[in-house]
């Protein structure tokens, strides 16, 4: 009974395990796609972003800088008390980051260079991120440079691109007094436009999401645990139903066998004493058949004696013959002897 009783701990032991592996990997799982769902979400906002400040840089410095200077207007940096005067590229950058913010709360705009013009040199410092992406876009400007971190107490995504010298800058920025480089290239990495947007909106519902699905599966894992002692404390009673008649039925074949076996102790006893009385027997079979031998080669001689005398007998009644013969051709003469001495 004690061997039977611990087969449902055998048995819920490995099941246990399973899921607890199961329930741990589908944690991880979950939380990982968590963490790169959130990801995914800043960087689709921030490329959006980027992208849109892009195009509208490009066309700004290409469409209305061209035609602003060709009508005879003014571009600076310095350009809010002056009407005549627009912002340069770099400038409305950092004009749309500012309004950027204000219309999504923790998102800015930002452009920033090696090189930046004097004015904003003393105010120019850069971060652990900032100098990263610089490093990247110098070796690879075509490929963006971005990371998820905290800010202010929210999880943010950082987004930086390259900005590269345009035709139309590349005049501009060689020429200006201010310009702290005069040997500008066309492809020219200039400087980076990072964009940063707040994720931890979109963090927080992933979570819950996450949350509400482990909380799902590990639901149907304990389910699952639940079915399984449910069915494997019945699969136990049949089980014990089951080694009971296995018992008993090997109980009945120790038995047969002992008594086969003792049947085939006795039997082996009577096989040989059974030898050993057809030993005896050939024993008396061959002595009997020595005594037959004698006894034929005794009747053989009895047999030549046997045949000798009656020979003999043949011979003494062939010679009694001639003698009754003799004595009767006597006694013939004899009388005709009388007869002649009667005549006499």
């Amino acid at each position: 009974m004690d061997a039977r009783g611990s087969m449902l701990p055998k048995l819920l032991l490995p099941i246990t395990a399973s899921l607890l592996v199961v329930m741990a990997l589908v944690t991880a799982y979950m939380l990982r796609l968590k963490d790169r769902n959130t990801e995914l979400a800043g960087l689709t906002t921030a490329r959006a972003i980027s992208g849109m400040v892009t195009t509208l840089r490009a066309f700004y410095t290409d469409e209305v800088v061209t035609r602003a200077k060709d009508a005879g207007m003014g571009i600076d940096y310095d350009f809010a008390d002056d009407h005549t005067v627009l912002p340069l590229p770099a400038t409305l950058v950092g004009v749309l980051g500012e309004r950027v913010g204000e219309v999504q709360p923790g998102a800015t705009v930002r452009l920033y260079s090696r090189f930046p013009f004097p004015h904003r040199q003393d105010g120019e410092t850069y971060d652990a991120f900032e100098m990263d992406a610089l490093e990247a876009l110098e070796r690879d400007p075509t490929e963006p440079f971005h990371r998820l971190e905290e800010r202010d107490g929210r999880t943010v995504m950082r987004y930086a691109t390259a900005d590269r010298m345009r035709a139309a800058c590349v005049g501009c920025h060689n020429t200006h007094p201010e310009s702290p480089k005069t040997d500008w290239a066309v492809g020219d990495l200039r400087g980076v436009v990072e964009v940063v947007t707040p994720v931890d909106e979109a963090e927080k519902a992933l979570a819950a999401g996450t949350m509400y699905l482990i909380g799902l599966v590990l639901s149907g894992l304990l389910a699952a645990a639940l079915v399984s002692w449910l069915v494997t404390s019945g699969v136990r009673r049949s089980i014990r139903g089951v080694v009971d008649t296995l018992t008993n039925a090997v109980a009945q074949i120790a038995s047969t066998a002992a008594a086969q076996e003792g049947s085939a102790e006795s039997q082996a006893a009577a096989v040989a004493e059974t030898t050993v009385t057809i030993e005896e027997l050939h024993a008396s079979f061959a002595n009997v058949r020595r005594q037959a031998e004698l006894a034929s080669a005794r009747s053989r001689e009895s047999m030549q004696l046997a045949t000798a005398g009656s020979a003999a007998v043949q011979a003494t009644i062939d010679g009694m013959h001639e003698v009754r013969s003799e004595v009767g051709s006597m006694a013939t003469q004899i009388i005709e002897l009388g007869e002649r001495t009667g005549e006499i």
